[in-house]
């Protein structure tokens, strides 16, 4: 088995909608047959995932502010807005147990963050399944 090229794409590539169209077109014409993509959260969402994770130490959950930005997303590229639901449901449920604790506990910020690379990969492969049809 033979695969394409390996490409990787920063969250300034992927910062919105046609963004994220722009890296499909490429992976499509540059990738070969079987091509490995390898993306970085959405540009803002680390960082915005780093801040919900403190605010939620600090007695806060506000979850919103990375559901509306995804689902933003979502709807600029077409895609099913419900895409992310099992992602939002889990990181509410992990940040809802950091505010009880009133504290992160180790690995806990590494797990808040990797939501961002983990929605990215899932609403970029959809949008190279769509761009495939």
């Amino acid at each position: 088995m033979s695969f394409g090229r390996v490409m990787k794409f920063g969250g300034a590539a992927l910062a919105d909608g046609p963004g994220v169209e722009r890296v499909c077109r490429i992976v499509r014409d540059r990738g070969g047959e079987r091509p490995i993509v390898v993306v970085s959260a959405h540009q803002g969402v680390t960082n915005l995932l780093d801040s919900v994770a403190r605010a939620a130490a600090s007695g806060a959950v506000d979850g919103d502010r990375v559901r509306i930005r995804h689902k933003g997303l979502l709807r600029q590229l077409g895609l099913d807005a419900e895409l992310l639901n099992r992602y939002f449901a889990e990181l509410t449920s992990l940040l809802e147990g950091i505010r009880v604790r009133g504290c992160l506990l180790s690995g806990e910020r590494d797990l808040v963050l990797s939501f961002g690379e983990r929605m990215s990969a899932r609403i970029v492969a959809h949008a190279l399944k769509r761009a495939d049809q």
